[in-house]
Formats: structure tokens, C-alpha cells, sequence
């Protein structure tokens, strides 16, 4: 089974990224799932939290390399979203 989880947990007011919230690591640790990192580019331009309107745009979706449970098991949280938060932040800016 696969699921997506968008880790900020909630969409950006400024268009930056926010800091990730820890829940997510928490399940992929405790499901002792692989992580497969993507960053979406775009939406903030396309759909303004504080507007009803919807605009149209170009969305763009850049997908990372798979990071298997293995590589983050004996991290902590912490580290993990750390590490997951670069990652993200480096596809966002492709």
C-alpha cells in the first residue's frame, strides 16, 4: 500500500516552505516504510489560501530518489525530517 502525506501539514501563506511536522516520520518509521521524497511546484501561484478564486497555472511535480527504511531506521526523528525537509527543499528549487 502506498499513501502520500504532505509533511508542512497545512498549505503555505507565504509560498516558502514551512517546517515539516514530526507525525509523518513517525509512521514511516513505525511502519518501517521507504520514503519516496517529491516536491510540487506551482500551487501557491495557482490557488491562494485566502482566495476562492482558482487560477489557472502550470503545477509541476519532481520526484527524488527512494530512501529506503534501512538509511533512516537508527535516526531520530529529528534527523530524519531534517534530512527529508533538504531533500525536498533541493526538488523544489529544480
Amino acid at each position: 500500500m502506498s499513501i502520500a502525506i504532505l509533511p508542512e501539514g497545512h498549505r503555505t501563506l507565504t509560498g516558502n516552505m514551512a517546517p515539516f511536522k514530526k507525525g509523518p516520520f513517525h509512521l514511516a518509521k513505525g511502519a518501517k516504510a521507504d520514503i519516496l521524497p517529491f516536491a510540487i511546484n506551482g500551487l501557491f501561484s495557482f490557488h491562494h489560501k485566502s482566495s476562492l478564486i482558482l487560477r489557472p497555472g502550470k503545477v509541476k511535480v519532481n520526484i527524488g530518489q527512494p530512501i529506503p527504511y534501512n538509511s533512516f531506521k537508527d535516526l531520530s526523528i529529528e534527523e530524519t525530517r531534517q534530512n527529508l525537509f533538504n531533500i525536498i527543499c533541493k526538488l523544489s528549487q529544480q
